[in-house]
């Protein structure tokens, strides 16, 4: 920021900060009465969609914003509204779902890495014979349900499901969209008892007690 204002004499950025699950809320909130900022974080997709078409935003474009020319055509579309085919934001990040494991548990139960479906369920109840929780994530914040389910199933329906279903020739009762969901039932049996209700800053709590030693967890 101070780089910037150094740039820009006359404008002095202030930064603000919330908490993630109260977000949207709190920004929408500040917008309809007129307290809202001048520039701000939006979420992707249906999150923007909000934003942009109420008119808080201003269309972008490659030629007022040069670095979208630098960005991947999929991350510029999440930033793009659907009805009039517009960007309305920059990408900011990147973000990778993946597997965090205790290596020294492994080690000692003979365990290695799966390599298939299959082999993942069948290592996820050898973790539980064992005396340990295979999964210690909870689906009580909206969001963490979300990435949780998303994680788990996008590459087993595909993106040729993802595909069929924009254009309309795929529903939600697809035979991929099916064998996904029941992939996840599967995988839930795995999940610590009552998980719906575990919020992402107790599923935190864990992973610090899991790293430090006094619990081992498996976490996803």
């Amino acid at each position: 920021m101070g780089a910037f204002e150094a740039e820009n004499p006359g404008i002095t950025v202030k930064f603000e900060t919330f908490e993630a699950a109260n977000y949207n809320t709190i920004l929408s909130t500040a917008l309809a009465g007129g307290t809202g900022p001048d520039l701000m974080m939006v979420r992707a997709y249906g999150g923007l969609e909000n934003v942009a078409s109420a008119g808080y935003l201003m269309p972008i474009s490659a030629e007022n914003v040069p670095a979208l020319a630098d960005f991947a055509p999929a991350a510029v579309e999440a930033e793009t509204m659907r009805s009039d085919g517009k960007i309305y934001a920059v990408p900011f990040a990147s973000q990778t779902m993946l597997v965090i494991y205790n290596k020294k548990m492994f080690a000692d139960l003979g365990l290695e890495e799966p390599k298939t479906w299959d082999e993942f369920i069948a290592l996820s109840q050898k973790i539980k014979d064992s005396g340990v929780m295979p999964f210690a994530n909870g689906t009580a914040t909206a969001w963490q349900n979300e990435t949780i389910v998303s994680a788990l199933t996008s590459s087993i329906m595909g993106k040729g499901f993802y595909d069929d279903l924009v254009a309309g020739k795929a529903d939600f009762t697809d035979s991929r969209y099916i064998e996904a969901l029941t992939k996840l039932k599967d995988i839930s049996a795995f999940f610590p008892d009552g998980f719906i209700g575990l919020d992402y800053a107790s599923s935190q709590q864990l992973f610090r007690l899991w790293s430090s030693g006094n619990v081992r967890r498996w976490i996803v």
